[in-house]
């Protein structure tokens, strides 16, 4: 909550299924921070002038939403009436920096911040608050630095480090990276790996196949994919499952 500044009290939007992990950002801080938790319906969440009345009744704080929903969103007439008073989180996909400046166009006052994790390590684990400047060259929203008890490591194939600027796999370590997949040992073996970097007895790594590299700054920079897996609205889609 602290590293999306989510205060006490504030309103948030969840315009996602509870099932996905994506709303878990708006429905825990705000129960545990005495907020207040507006649960969209699917009806009024993928209607843009039903959703910018309801924002604007509600007086809605903070949003957590997929880039290519708000970006649908934002295709409207009355596209300013989507976006919350105060903080707008994305995730689940890569923000482009189009979208990005389209929604400090039309509401400057809202922060917006990129928050980054797969399921498999507990939701979230990267957060980058925009700033108001691109590093030059940059296509997307970089993903940001790691919140507390999670290590970030970007390692080549072999799974030495890279140095800084150099592209490799995004590994996850630390209290955030989960026990594995239910019922299937195969798979968590492939993805969850010893950590060598860790004096923590039986420390695992998670394996994210996301090519990152590390800016100047710190900040981790998505690149693409190491596989063949493809993000259709915030949905993992692996090619090899869909071509079988």
């Amino acid at each position: 909550r602290g590293r999306l500044r989510l205060t006490e009290g504030m309103s948030f939007a969840s315009v996602t299924t509870l099932a996905a992990d994506l709303g878990h950002t708006a429905v825990f801080p705000m129960l545990c921070g005495g907020g207040t938790l507006h649960l969209v319906g699917k009806e009024v969440a993928s209607d843009a002038e039903a959703l910018g009345a309801y924002m604007q009744e509600h007086r809605v704080e903070g949003l957590k939403v997929v880039p290519s929903h708000l970006r649908a969103l934002l295709s409207g007439p009355n596209a300013k009436q989507v976006l919350p008073l105060k903080r707008l989180v994305v995730g689940g996909e890569a923000s482009d920096r189009a979208l990005v400046e389209t929604v400090q166009r039309l509401a400057p006052e809202c922060a917006v911040f990129n928050h980054y994790g797969p399921t498999e390590t507990t939701v979230g684990v990267l957060t980058n608050p925009f700033e108001g400047t691109w590093d030059e060259g940059a296509a997307t929203l970089a993903l940001g630095r790691p919140i507390g008890n999670a290590r970030m490591y970007v390692l080549d194939g072999s799974g030495h480090p890279v140095p800084r600027g150099v592209a490799g796999e995004l590994y996850v370590g630390g209290a955030v990276v989960t026990r594995g997949y239910v019922g299937r040992p195969e798979l968590t073996a492939e993805r969850y790996v010893p950590d060598g970097f860790s004096d923590e007895a039986g420390g695992r790594l998670y394996r994210t196949g996301d090519k990152v590299r590390q800016r100047e700054d710190g900040k981790l920079e998505f690149l693409g994919r190491v596989d063949f897996q493809l993000k259709v609205r915030g949905y993992r889609v692996e090619l090899g499952e869909v071509e079988a």
